[in-house]
């Protein structure tokens, strides 16, 4: 290998370590590790587009768009059961293997659409009830 291409390398680790300017190298490593250690399986053919989608791309489109129980349950419907146990098991949710796949589908639409209502209590204005934001959730 050439000195040119060392130089190159350590370009790109400079980034890195400006990332992590103010942390430990522990954290760091620790960090990095995480986010590139993916288990294969955390992986899943999405039959909307075909393409390989981490799960976690899945609850973070769910997350980013505040998405209420009917349209999480639109959106993953089409996922099949060993997917929505993946989900489940993502989403630290107990799920048995046993239920059948509406409930899971039921189940993980139900966990997603409490966080959004309580995120809609939880920002609501000092006059509004919690009646007028459940009733607001339900126009949703």
């Amino acid at each position: 290998m050439k000195v040119n291409n060392i130089i190159g390398y350590l370009g790109q680790i400079k980034k890195i370590f400006d990332i992590y300017e103010d942390k430990t190298l522990e954290y760091m490593l620790s960090d990095i590790y995480s986010k590139v250690a993916i288990n294969e399986n955390t992986y899943i053919k999405y039959n909307k587009n075909k393409q390989k989608v981490c799960i976690e791309e899945i609850i973070q489109e769910i997350k980013k768009n505040n998405m209420n129980k009917d349209e999480v349950v639109e959106f993953i419907r089409d996922l099949k059961k060993n997917e929505l146990l993946l989900l489940g098991e993502q989403s630290k949710l107990k799920i048995n293997k046993s239920d059948n796949k509406e409930l899971i589908v039921e189940i993980i639409a139900n966990h997603f659409g409490f966080i959004e209502l309580d995120n809609q209590i939880a920002n609501r204005t000092s006059n509004e009830t919690s009646v007028t934001a459940i009733s607001n959730m339900d126009e949703n």
